[in-house]
């Protein structure tokens, strides 16, 4: 998914390669409208063009440390990478983002 406003492009995980979002945000031309991406969790449909979009455009990738472990084989060293945690607040490109805590499963609750 991505969100637009006069500040830039955020995109919220990444579902399809980066030639992909290159080409529907015209990234070749206009690369510093995307300003970040946030990744949710390490679901490979979530994460499919971060490294691409980190390295090549040096898009800052938002995401928490654990997730980033869990999806290191995909991931690797991002450059310019932010971890976050539950709770956390912060701002990109005009948009305000609160990161809830993950819900409790029974299996958590039993732990």
């Amino acid at each position: 998914m991505a969100v637009e406003c006069a500040e830039g492009v955020v995109l919220v995980d990444i579902s399809v390669s980066a030639a992909r979002i290159a080409a529907s945000l015209d990234l070749e031309h206009k690369p510093d409208r995307l300003r970040a991406a946030i990744i949710t969790h390490d679901h490979r449909d979530h994460i499919a063009g971060a490294r691409v979009l980190a390295k090549r455009w040096r898009v800052p990738i938002y995401l928490s440390a654990g997730t980033h472990r869990a999806a290191y084989d995909a991931l690797g060293d991002l450059p310019g990478y932010r971890y976050f945690r539950p709770g956390d607040i912060f701002d990109i490109a005009g948009f305000r983002v609160v990161r809830f805590p993950p819900p409790m499963t029974s299996l958590s609750r039993q732990q």
